[in-house]
């Protein structure tokens, strides 16, 4: 193999890896953009539910026991 063979083969080798690196970088925060908007979905939720609602509202439902 001559140098110049040698030099674009290592450009390309280059260039591909860049081009790698970049979707996997794009791919890893689009996963954290749909696990920030899960989780945002999951304190909402969590939020929304009062105890009462939680329980149907029915007397004695929530026990409060000390020891």
């Amino acid at each position: 193999m001559d140098m110049s063979t040698a030099i674009a083969s290592m450009a390309m080798s280059m260039s591909q890896a860049s081009v790698q690196q970049s979707l996997s970088t794009s791919m890893m925060k689009k996963a954290m953009d749909v696990n920030a908007t899960l989780a945002q979905g999951t304190i909402e939720m969590i939020n929304d539910v009062s105890p009462a609602r939680a329980f149907g509202g029915d007397i004695g439902a929530i026990f409060d026991a000390r020891a």
